[in-house]
């Protein structure tokens, strides 16, 4: 899907968002995961928006870009059995 709108230059400016009812913020609370051939779940650092910013610009730096999706569904998977 991000492909495709890539493709489609719908996706020159854009931000992933994702809502979660606050009954189901644990583990997932303040956690971010790469998106990468190896992701990895990070704790969000920083204690204002534009420190949190920063960080987030310098792990997106890192990234590699070529999501390994069976890698990630490990990692959202093994997060949400160890952390609840």
């Amino acid at each position: 899907m991000v492909e495709v709108y890539s493709k489609q230059g719908k996706l020159k400016n854009w931000l992933a968002v994702c809502d979660v009812d606050n009954t189901f913020d644990k583990p997932w609370k303040g956690k971010v995961v790469t998106y990468s051939k190896n992701p990895r779940l990070h704790s969000m650092q920083g204690k204002d928006l534009n420190s949190r910013a920063k960080f987030m610009q310098t792990l997106i730096k890192s990234q590699d870009w070529t999501a390994d999706f069976g890698k990630l569904f490990d990692v959202i998977l093994e997060e949400a059995v160890n952390g609840i």
